[in-house]
C-alpha cells in the first residue's frame, strides 16, 4: 500500500505540475535513481507520458537502467509510447538530443524545475 501511495503521489504531482505550467515544451524525466519498476510505476508513467503527448510536449528520458528498461520495453512502452530516441544516456546527452532538433527549444538551465525520478 505504501508504494502505490507513492505511485499515485508522484503521478498526481506530475499531472499537477504538468498543468501549472503551459509554457513547458520539453520534460526530461531523469531515471539515474530508479532500479526497479513495477507494473503500477509502468502504468503512473504512461498516464504522465499521456498527459505530455496530449499537450505535444516533447520528452526525453535519461539514465534508464537495465530492469525499467526491459519492463517498459516487455509492455511495449517502448518503443511504441517512448521512442528509442527519447532515451539519453544522462542530462548532458538530452541536451545534446535538443541541440540537434530542428525545433527551437527553450533548453532546461540549472535553476529551472526538474522533476528527478
Amino acid at each position: 500500500m505504501f508504494k502505490q501511495s507513492i505511485i499515485k503521489e508522484f503521478a498526481n504531482e506530475f499531472l499537477a505540475l504538468s498543468r501549472s505550467r503551459p509554457e513547458v515544451e520539453i520534460v526530461i524525466l531523469c531515471m539515474e535513481s530508479v532500479s526497479y519498476i513495477d507494473l503500477s510505476g509502468v502504468y503512473a508513467l504512461k498516464e504522465a507520458v499521456t498527459v505530455l503527448q496530449d499537450r505535444n510536449i516533447k520528452l526525453l528520458v535519461t539514465g534508464l537502467q537495465a530492469q525499467p528498461k526491459d519492463m517498459l520495453t516487455e509492455v511495449r512502452m517502448i518503443p511504441y509510447i517512448i521512442p528509442e530516441d527519447a532515451l539519453c544516456r544522462d542530462f548532458q546527452s538530452a541536451i545534446k538530443t535538443l541541440s540537434a532538433s530542428p525545433a527551437p527549444y527553450h533548453y532546461p538551465q540549472k535553476n529551472e524545475i526538474l522533476i528527478q525520478a
